[in-house]
């Protein structure tokens, strides 16, 4: 398809890496596009995301805070409005694309690291053991 498209020059098929190879590739990376249905916590975006990568995500992905906080696009999962987020995406110049990676690190760093996470476990924890109100770090929809 990426033939097909002429693109075969932009687009890269790696395959399954890990470990610092995934690392190298999603720093290196000019996006990160995933165009799920259903996602608990999407660690692929997340990595994309730590990595200084920026990102572009169905709403499916339950990431909403990137959209505030600048570090990427957030769309729908129908073709017509992916493909016209998609086509967004590549129109940016690589310096709007450092900058939404440079938020997106920061975005995970301050929401999503291990200290923040337990500290938001230990806050869901007390509640549910005291009740009261909801942390602020859960979604009740």
């Amino acid at each position: 398809l990426a033939g097909a498209l002429q693109a075969a020059g932009s687009v890269v098929f790696v395959g399954y890496v890990e470990g610092r190879l995934k690392s190298a590739w999603l720093a290196a990376a000019s996006a990160l596009v995933l165009p799920s249905l259903s996602e608990g916590s999407p660690l692929a975006a997340l990595e994309a995301m730590a990595a200084g990568t920026a990102v572009l995500l169905t709403r499916a992905c339950n990431l909403p805070e990137i959209e505030e906080a600048g570090a990427g696009i957030l769309t729908d999962h129908s073709p017509e409005i992916l493909w016209r987020d998609l086509r967004r995406l590549l129109s940016l110049d690589e310096h709007e694309l450092e900058s939404m990676g440079r938020r997106a690190r920061e975005l995970v760093s301050k929401s999503y690291s291990w200290n923040t996470i337990c500290d938001q476990l230990e806050e869901v924890f007390l509640w549910m053991l005291n009740g009261g109100g909801a942390p602020a770090c859960v979604r009740i929809n």
